[in-house]
C-alpha cells in the first residue's frame, strides 16, 4: 500500500519470522518503537495485506484525501489538545468460529490460532497502557452474530484480563455478512461521550473503539447508521481497527473486507491494521496502538522503525566508571 492513503494498492509477500525475531544486524528481540522521519523508513499507513501469489489489486480510496487542507484539519480535531486524559477503551473482539483456525505459525513451526495470539497480544496491550496511565479504563464487548456486551468500564486490568482469557469461540454456522450497526448499537447504548465548554481544554476522557476482526469470507455492512453518526459526532471517540485474516486468495473475501473497513475512517483518524500468520507483526500493531489517540500522529504520517535499544554504555558514557 502506499504511505499516502488508506487503501490496499497493492500486495504482496513478506516473509515470516518467529515471536523472537533477530534484526538484521543479528542482535535480539528487545527492540523499541522509534518514530522516524526519513522517508525510506515510513512504514504504510494502513499495512499491506499479505498474498502468498504477490498479485496486484488496485482499488478505489477516493474517500479518504491524501492530504488535509486547512479545513480538512480543522473538521478532522487536528487542534484538540494533546493531553493523555483517561481513555476509555472498549475491546470489541470477535468470536467467529474462524478466531479457531491455525493461522499463524512461528518459524520454529509451532501453530497458532488466531484468538490464542490476539489474547496474548491483547494481555500484553492492556497491562501496557495501565502502566502508562492506571485511570485508563477497559470494557470487552465480543461479536459473533451480533455485538454482546460483557464487562463495564474498570481500571482493573487483571479483571479484564480474566474475562478474556475465558473466551471461547462460537460453533455457529458461517455467515455471508456481519451488521456493524449493532455492534455501534451496543457502544451508542452503554457509553456517555465526553464534552467540554471550550474546545481547547481537555476532555474528561476520550472514548477508543478496538476493533479486532478475524473473518475472512464475512463481508461488514451497515443497515442502520443513526448510532455510528452519534459517535462520530464527538471528535473525542475513535475506530482503531486490527484485522487477521487467511493468507489472501481468490476464494475469500479478505481485499474487500479489508476496504471496507477502510471506509468506516471518515475523519482520517483511525489506525487500520491488518496480518496474517506472522505473530510477530500482530504484536508490533499492537505496540503502535498503545499511543494515544490525543498525542499521535495520523496514520498517514506516522512511521516506525524497529532497531534494537542503544546499551546504556553508549548513551551517557560519561556517567559510568
Amino acid at each position: 500500500m502506499e504511505d499516502s492513503e488508506q487503501s490496499s494498492d497493492h500486495f504482496e509477500q513478506t516473509p515470516e519470522p518467529d515471536d523472537c525475531q533477530q534484526t538484521e544486524d543479528g542482535n535480539d528481540d528487545t527492540v523499541d518503537v522509534i518514530p522516524q522521519s526519513n522517508e525510506e523508513e515510513r512504514v504504510s499507513s494502513v499495512n499491506t495485506i499479505n498474498d502468498v501469489e504477490s498479485v496486484k489489486i488496485s482499488t478505489d480510496s477516493s474517500y479518504m484525501p491524501a492530504e488535509l487542507n486547512e479545513e480538512d484539519e480543522k473538521q478532522a480535531g487536528l487542534g484538540l489538545p494533546k493531553v493523555n486524559c483517561v481513555e476509555k477503551i472498549i475491546i470489541c473482539l470477535d468470536l467467529n468460529f474462524e478466531m479457531e483456525k491455525d493461522t499463524f505459525k512461528s518459524r520454529a513451526g509451532d501453530k497458532f490460532t488466531q484468538l490464542q495470539v490476539v489474547q496474548k497480544a491483547l494481555r500484553l496491550y492492556i497491562n501496557s497502557k495501565s502502566k502508562i496511565n492506571c485511570e485508563h479504563e477497559f470494557a470487552l464487548v465480543v461479536l459473533d452474530s451480533t455485538a454482546e456486551w460483557v464487562s463495564d468500564f474498570t481500571n482493573n486490568p487483571r479483571e479484564i484480563i480474566a474475562l478474556l482469557e475465558d473466551l471461547r469461540c462460537s460453533a455457529s454456522r458461517e455467515t455471508e455478512t456481519f451488521d456493524m450497526s449493532l455492534l455501534f448499537d451496543a457502544i451508542d447504548e452503554k457509553v456517555t461521550l465526553p464534552t467540554v465548554e471550550d474546545p481547547i481544554l481537555p476532555p474528561p476522557y476520550v472514548v477508543r473503539i478496538l476493533f479486532l476482526y478475524g473473518r475472512s469470507n464475512c463481508l461488514i455492512e451497515s443497515t442502520n447508521y443513526e448510532s455510528q453518526k452519534t459517535l462520530e459526532s464527538s471528535p473525542y471517540v475513535f475506530f482503531d481497527s486490527l484485522y487477521i485474516h487467511e493468507p489472501l486468495s481468490e476464494e475469500n473475501k479478505c481485499e474487500e473486507i479489508f476496504n471496507r473497513l477502510c471506509k468506516l475512517d471518515h475523519r482520517g483518524f483511525s489506525y487500520i491494521f491488518e496480518v496474517s500468520k506472522n505473530p510477530t507483526k500482530l504484536y508490533v500493531y499492537m505496540a503502535q496502538l498503545l499511543a494515544h489517540p490525543l498525542q499521535r500522529d495520523t496514520q498517514q504520517s506516522a512511521a516506525y522503525k524497529i532497531r534494537p535499544l542503544t546499551p546504556v554504555a553508549q548513551i551517557v558514557p560519561d556517567l559510568l566508571p
